[in-house]
């Protein structure tokens, strides 16, 4: 019995595997993908710091700054 790969002509330098040129494809467009999910999540991180930086952060300076005369008040009463 002959294999299968004897019963196939020898392929020239410059054909290409049908198989090889849709992997290639798959392997850009699977590779596409991620970088476009990489941007959406670095898109998100980028809103969250800026909510953080533009909501958070100035609530949390008003408390600390309340907190601070506070104490500075309960200190002068002792």
């Amino acid at each position: 019995m002959e294999s299968e790969d004897a019963a196939e002509p020898p392929k020239r330098a410059n054909q290409t595997d049908s198989r090889s040129i849709g992997s290639a494809k798959s392997i850009k467009a699977d590779e596409a993908d991620e970088d476009e999910v990489e941007v959406a999540r670095m898109a998100a991180i980028n809103k969250e710091i800026k909510r953080v930086l533009t909501e958070v952060l100035p609530k949390v300076v008003i408390a600390w700054r309340l907190l601070m005369i506070f104490l500075v008040r309960l200190q002068a009463k002792l």
